[in-house]
């Protein structure tokens, strides 16, 4: 819960369309915004901007196609605080992780791929890779 209960900080967003032909260290822009209550995600950067100090809790999920493979990293300030591997299998990759993180009021959390370890091709399911996060105190 925030500390002033009529403030809520939370957030839900997925790909608008699928991910092809990710770029190295690319941002994972999830523009669909589902949820937006206080305001602190910006589609068109991908980033999350902590609107107050706390503990927040942040939810990736990914899913890639079929016999294609992706690492993804979500980051705080630039540092890795979680990371998922999908896909590279005869069926479709699942991959998903829940982080629980201190921040201070302005940092920045968003997701990226990791580094040069992806396929080409179109790689990611749009309905189904998603950013999500919230204050918890």
């Amino acid at each position: 819960m925030s500390k002033d209960p009529t403030t809520a900080v939370a957030f839900h967003t997925r790909l608008s369309t699928e991910l092809t032909n990710p770029g190295d260290d690319q941002t994972i822009i999830m523009s669909d915004v589902l949820t937006n209550a206080g305001g602190a995600y910006d589609s068109s950067t991908g980033y999350f901007t902590c609107p107050e100090s706390g503990v927040y809790v942040f939810f990736v999920t990914t899913l890639a196609f079929p016999n294609k493979h992706i690492e993804t990293m979500l980051l705080k300030n630039g540092h890795r605080i979680g990371m998922l591997i999908s896909g590279n299998s005869d069926t479709w990759g699942p991959s998903s992780n829940m982080v629980i993180v201190t921040a201070q009021k302005g940092d920045h959390v968003w997701v990226k791929v990791n580094d040069h370890y992806h396929d080409t091709g179109t790689v990611l399911h749009q309905g189904f890779t998603t950013f999500s996060g919230f204050l918890l105190h």
